[in-house]
């Protein structure tokens, strides 16, 4: 089966066999990988790349998830459904994408106060979970309206954390 997954601005097509006992092999055109992967839970994974053991937390949706790999964020899409909906017009009152947790985590910092201006990619908040800290970004320019938590708040998967307003087309940004 093919996929074609977008991270960042990279696309990439894999190719994933099953192989015996579960075990998969994935191929990216140049390069062979053997994968093993168990369910911990709902969010999170325990992998195998190779012999090398990794746990990976997942969140998200409808072919747009979040995966963190030793404490790095990865956003990755399903490239297809990206194009498909980057094609369709984007309805203006459709809601932001919000910053939320991967995972079941603690509020360690917060790195912004209500009426910061922020640019995509600021940090806003660093939430820990397992021994592992996580920097929650800002997903869009825009300025901070409110905090919803302080630290040492227990967060879930889906609570919003910070709400953001976008600001508009020609606003001055962040420094």
């Amino acid at each position: 089966m093919q996929y074609r997954l977008r991270t960042a601005e990279d696309a990439v097509t894999l190719t994933v066999e099953t192989g015996e006992n579960g075990a998969l092999r994935v191929t990216d055109g140049t390069h062979r990988r053997d994968v093993r992967y168990a369910r911990i839970s709902d969010h999170q994974l325990h992998i195998v790349v190779d012999g090398v053991q990794v746990n990976a937390f997942v969140t998200g949706q409808d072919g747009n998830k979040v995966v963190v790999i030793r404490g790095i964020s990865y956003q990755v899409q399903d490239a297809d459904q990206t194009e498909r909906t980057a094609t369709r017009r984007k309805d203006p009152r459709a809601p932001a994408r919000e910053v939320t947790p991967p995972m079941p985590s603690v509020v360690e910092r917060l790195m912004v106060t209500e009426g910061d201006l922020v640019r995509t990619g600021v940090g806003l908040v660093v939430v820990s979970a397992m021994k592992m800290e996580v920097t929650l970004t800002a997903p869009f320019n825009g300025r901070v309206t409110k905090i919803n938590v302080s630290v040492g708040d227990k967060v879930m998967p889906g609570q919003i954390l910070v709400d953001i307003a976008r600001e508009a087309a020609g606003a001055d940004e962040a420094g």
